[in-house]
């Protein structure tokens, strides 16, 4: 129904129609005070419900918003003294839509984790300023540190050190090189269960 149609149902014919220039109100079988308090009724009525409709169409759209709003991306700290092998992992979870923080000793480590609140540590065992089992056991004296997970990446022999870590706190162990999909797999694990981040189940 077009506007003209829609005006004139609702007993106010169009000025353009009528040969007026102001709308002339049609006449009703009861007075004419009567039909102007309707049609003033039904003006106020269509006002409110469009109002209302307004009002849930927004909050149909906020919610659909918030509901597809993305969620905040998880904060990695990457302990290793290699500079180049810093760089590449940082830039592998970048490209993961992970946040990175890359740290090059023990002692900037235990400061940083203090500072910056990371939701996983990637740690090399080979650390200048305190290697990475200190740093474990440094973790685990922090009450608000000492449950973030941590994953050893080392260049040392898993006999022993696999072990070893383990015990200290570690989450999982891997020598370097780590296999790429492997490693981001039980990075997701570890941020699923912690954190409530995408990924499989606990590692």
């Amino acid at each position: 129904m077009g506007d003209a149609d829609k005006c004139v149902h609702e007993g106010i014919a169009p000025a353009w129609m009528a040969g007026h220039d102001r709308p002339v109100r049609k006449r009703h079988d009861a007075s004419e005070g009567r039909g102007d308090s309707e049609i003033a009724g039904r003006g106020v009525e269509n006002d409110r419900n469009n109002k209302l409709l307004e009002e849930e169409s927004y909050k149909m759209l906020t919610e659909s918003h918030n509901e597809e709003a993305p969620r905040s991306r998880a904060k990695i700290m990457v302990v290793d003294d290699d500079p180049d092998l810093r760089q590449a992992l940082s830039l592998r979870l970048r490209a993961n839509q992970f946040e990175t923080i890359n740290v090059c000793d023990g002692y900037s480590a235990i400061a940083m984790a203090q500072k910056e609140k990371p939701h996983l540590i990637i740690l090399d065992l080979g650390l200048p300023a305190g290697d990475g089992f200190a740093v474990l056991k440094n973790l685990q004296q922090y009450p608000a540190l000492a449950d973030i997970p941590v994953i050893v990446l080392t260049a040392r022999d898993p006999e022993g050190n696999e072990k070893r870590t383990l015990e200290s706190g570690a989450t999982a162990f891997f020598q370097k090189p780590a296999d790429n999909e492997e490693l981001l797999g039980v990075i997701r694990a570890c941020l699923q269960t912690g954190w409530g981040w995408g990924g499989a189940k606990p590692c």
